[in-house]
């Protein structure tokens, strides 16, 4: 199978290749992994995730912050229905849907966009010549493996990975060390 961006995240691609958050799932739950793979449970979409890919995007190119906002628009919009007489002879009444603003999870990470920008240091990083959202597969004791670097920059072999969080002062229990973590060590 050939890894693209339209088949990247798809049930065929998990089945060919492991990934990093596929391997994390099978860590929590065996059968439920199991049953995505097979077609028999689907996860509900996690705002966090749309959040993180709403910053990603960004990062990626304008064009692809334009079509993720315009395939995730009911999620990130907040819009009402108004009537507006239009400007012709009979000046009809129609009802238009205009947007009234964004949605408090996408407000934030507009906010954490202007920060990563504003930021001199970060910004350099980001400016660096690179590739954005790179594919990359490879085998690790015999298991085809597969992932998606945020930003790829190949004459520093430097990988930039964009991590969006709500506190990154607060702890996870980790289960193995069976110690508390912050978010850094986390992931």
């Amino acid at each position: 199978m050939k890894l693209t961006d339209e088949n990247y995240y798809s049930v065929e691609a998990d089945k060919d290749f492991m990934s990093c958050s596929q391997y994390q799932a099978f860590m929590e739950c065996e059968a439920k992994q199991m049953a995505k793979l097979q077609g028999r449970w689907v996860d509900e979409p996690k705002e966090a995730f749309t959040v993180g890919n709403y910053l990603h995007s960004y990062f990626e190119s304008a064009e692809a912050h334009k079509k993720f906002c315009e395939d995730n628009f009911s999620s990130i919009y907040k819009t009402k229905e108004v009537t507006v007489k239009r400007a012709t002879k009979t000046r009809e009444a129609v009802k238009e849907t205009v947007v009234t603003g964004k949605y408090a999870p996408y407000q934030q990470a507009d906010k954490m966009i202007a920060t990563l920008e504003n930021d001199k240091t970060i910004k350099e990083f980001i400016d660096m010549p690179g590739e954005n959202e790179k594919i990359v597969q490879g085998e690790i004791f015999g298991i085809p493996w597969r992932g998606k670097l945020d930003k790829y920059m190949e004459k520093w072999r430097m990988i930039v990975d964009y991590k969006t969080v709500a506190n990154i002062w607060e702890t996870a229990y980790n289960p193995v060390t069976k110690e508390r973590e912050t978010f850094v060590q986390t992931y």
